[in-house]
């Protein structure tokens, strides 16, 4: 890769002008199951230090946003089962998995989840709004690990953090109406369509695409989420690509895995010259 600098256009549209705010979380590669951030450590000795630790900066455009990966679907299930060439070949692009939901082990894994996100809400992690791509496996998984803050919080259905789109139907999404009839306490305003107008049949977005629409993501919680402490219930294609636009540790998310990061934005045009590799 060329070098690129922050000022530079290219770098621009790949990172956007977004960076993690080092100090809060360290990564280590051992996953600890019995923690809620199995691959994080939080540098500050409670919950309510940390809060505060990221008020305490008093930096308006400081956000802490913990990205859940859904639980297993069917779909995962289905690949696993298959074998990758088989799915991608014959399955991926049949209706057999449409909108994928949740196997009976990722209810079991979400709901476990549940359980230990009640406990550090307890003990303090602050949240102050939930969002949701708008697929029925991420609603699930996000309305059962979170259960506790319906009618606390807000959750918003969002259609930016959603999975790669295109030809795969197990990322076209069902409905808004039966979504919603569903999920009565996600709010689905902001999206406009009923059906899914996004999905093609034939065209799948590319690495590329699905990196600008993270930063275009990014930009929107900026810009129109007030709420600094914000939980997104997304997928391992949208996930990864934020990590990337974010320049963090990046590794394919379990299912039911949650990754932290606190964040800063500054506008590319005015940040430091700096070269990377």
């Amino acid at each position: 890769m060329d070098d690129l600098v922050y000022d530079d256009p290219v770098y621009a549209t790949l990172h956007g002008g977004f960076h993690v705010v080092p100090g809060h979380f360290a990564y280590h590669a051992a996953p600890d199951h019995d923690a809620i951030f199995e691959h994080f450590a939080s540098a500050e000795t409670d919950w309510r230090a940390f809060a505060k630790a990221v008020r305490r900066a008093n930096r308006p455009n400081t956000k802490v946003l913990y990205f859940l990966r859904h639980a297993e679907g069917e779909h995962n299930a289905a690949k696993i089962r298959l074998g990758p060439e088989v799915w991608f070949r014959d399955v991926a692009i049949t209706n057999e998995f449409l909108d994928a939901r949740l196997t009976a082990k990722g209810e079991a894994a979400a709901a476990s989840a549940a359980a230990r996100m009640k406990y550090e809400l307890q003990m303090g992690l602050p949240l102050e709004k939930i969002i949701l791509s708008p697929l029925r496996r991420t609603l699930q998984t996000g309305t059962t690990v979170f259960a506790t803050e319906i009618g606390k919080v807000p959750f918003v259905a969002m259609e930016l953090c959603r999975e790669t789109i295109g030809v795969h139907t197990c990322d076209k999404r069902s409905p808004i109406t039966e979504m919603a009839a569903l999920f009565p306490m996600v709010d689905f305003s902001d999206i406009a369509e009923n059906d899914d107008g996004l999905w093609q049949p034939d065209k799948r977005e590319s690495l590329e695409e699905i990196q600008a629409r993270a930063v275009q993501f990014l930009k929107h919680v900026y810009e129109n989420v007030p709420e600094t402490f914000i939980a997104i219930t997304s997928h391992v294609g949208f996930i990864g690509a934020c990590l990337r636009v974010l320049e963090q540790t990046e590794y394919r998310l379990d299912n039911c895995e949650i990754v932290p990061v606190v964040i800063q934005y500054t506008e590319p045009s005015k940040s430091p010259r700096k070269r990377v590799a």
